[in-house]
């Protein structure tokens, strides 16, 4: 992401909503961060899905060893923004355009 922001790429998230009657919260040895992703699992097809955009506008980075021992890079304090849809390939080409021209 901090190549992205470096670039002038705008960063998005394209968030999927997924609507179902049947579905459960992960135990801890089935899923180690559950407690902290407050995933959930579909056990039926969802009824409906829609999706949303939403551009990170600020966020830091920290490197931090997960629950598994295994150190990364995490990103925390996140600003986001609703958009409309986003297509990062179009967004490159207009502002690699931007740099060449």
């Amino acid at each position: 992401m901090t190549y992205m922001k470096d670039l002038g790429m705008p960063i998005i998230i394209h968030a999927y909503y997924l609507r179902a009657d049947d579905f459960y919260k992960p135990k801890v040895y089935e899923v180690p961060d559950v407690n902290w992703t407050d995933e959930y699992r579909l056990l039926t097809l969802p009824k409906s899905v829609y999706r949303s955009n939403f551009e990170i506008t600020e966020f830091e980075t920290a490197r931090i060893i997960d629950v598994n021992g295994v150190e990364a890079e995490f990103v925390t304090d996140v600003q986001l923004k609703p958009v409309k849809f986003q297509n990062y390939g179009e967004d490159l080409l207009e502002i690699m355009k931007r740099k060449v021209c």
